[in-house]
């Protein structure tokens, strides 16, 4: 093999390995970012209304919820009573957060029922039971069936059995413990009071709106999913930021290996291009020669390296690459591959071929005949 085939050769594998390692990290990342959205879609309500400042409680609450279940868009809303107290069984005890909700109104805003491990939602009807969070119930060493003693701040407590075991698949499992809405109010005293309106939307892109709305006509404090995740997205955003920082870097190195490539072809045609034009080829054709070897450069590596992207995208997929979920917030490594993308990548990585082989084209189709000529 000569010398410039070989570096033609080098310049395509640099090019398949880029190109192949650009639709693998792309497909990582956006199949993370989805994940990291449907987990937060699915595990959040779309606008939580929480009390006005400097109150603790929203009060008179029917009323506020016949409003935003009158605004457009919401398709449901489930009031919350949200208390700290401390859960204990045998020699076991966690400091927990106690939500009481109206089973058949919070299935409507978050997946409950589709969440239990054990038992139903609607168990929790009566006022002396309670689902608890799958890790909690771990933690306790307590089964279904069970009784927990729950001491609430004002020192009393009280005897409840666990009816069902939920898997929200949120960090929250580690302290959640569900009972009926009127059981804790009067566990804990507060009477008929709430601490937060969670409203579900048809639309999630609506909440946003939603919220504003209900800022506005209230007064009450209310947020989007979007904005009780922008630590998340904004997360999410620095890390893309990163990877598509990473993979340029790689195509930039990948480009000047090709335009370091054609320059050497064009040191070694030399001569070869004085002939051409010695016989009538004007700088415009030799120019397009070698832009036409950079376009086959690049056309030869995405030959290669886009079946290889694919086809390593689907093996991590299949692999199940584990990952710290209390850092990343899922267990597996998700990887979502898009033809779009796919495509979108291999036509980047044409552009930047082609871009590179700009300057040694242009170079070729400078050379003075006369010079070339007797270039050895």
């Amino acid at each position: 093999m000569t010398t410039r085939r070989r570096q033609s050769a080098l310049s395509a594998v640099a090019i398949a390995a880029g190109l192949a390692i650009f639709i693998v990290m792309n497909a990582m990342m956006v199949g993370f970012t989805e994940e990291i959205i449907d987990l937060t879609v699915e595990s959040s309500p779309s606008v939580v209304v929480l009390p006005k400042p400097d109150e603790e409680y929203i009060h008179l609450y029917h009323g506020l919820e016949r409003y935003v279940l009158g605004i457009e868009g919401v398709s449901e809303a489930s009031p919350v009573l949200l208390q700290q107290a401390v859960a204990t069984y045998k020699h076991n005890s966690r400091g927990v957060s106690v939500k009481g909700i109206d089973p058949p109104r919070a299935v409507g805003v978050l997946p409950y029922e589709e969440k239990m491990r054990e038992g139903t939602i609607y168990a929790i009807s009566s006022e002396h039971s309670v689902i608890l969070g799958d890790a909690l119930a771990q933690h306790l060493e307590v089964d279904v069936g069970r009784d927990i003693t729950l001491l609430v701040p004002s020192g009393a407590r009280a005897q409840l059995k666990v009816v069902g075991i939920v898997d929200t698949g949120t960090p929250e499992d580690e302290v959640l413990v569900l009972m009926s809405l009127g059981g804790a109010q009067r566990l804990f005293h507060t009477g008929d009071v709430i601490t937060s309106l969670e409203l579900r939307t048809y639309d999630i892109h609506a909440a946003q709106g939603v919220a504003e709305r209900i800022r506005h006509d209230t007064g009450y404090a209310a947020k989007s999913w979007i904005e009780m995740s922008a630590d998340i997205f904004r997360t999410i955003e620095m890390e893309g930021t990163f990877m598509a920082l990473f993979s340029v870097f790689i195509m930039v190195i990948v480009a000047l290996g090709i335009a370091n490539s054609l320059l050497m072809m064009v040191f070694e045609k030399t001569r070869d291009v004085g002939m051409l034009k010695a016989m009538g080829a004007t700088g415009g054709h030799i120019r397009n020669i070698f832009l036409l070897e950079s376009v086959l450069l690049a056309l030869f590596g995405m030959a290669i390296g886009t079946p290889i992207g694919v086809l390593l995208s689907h093996a991590v997929s299949l692999y199940h690459i584990t990952v710290p979920s209390d850092i990343y917030m899922v267990s597996t490594l998700p990887v979502a591959l898009r033809l779009r993308d796919v495509v979108l990548i291999d036509l980047f990585v044409l552009a930047i071929t082609v871009v590179a082989g700009v300057y040694p084209a242009t170079r070729a189709g400078r050379l003075d005949p006369v010079e070339a000529l007797r270039y050895e």
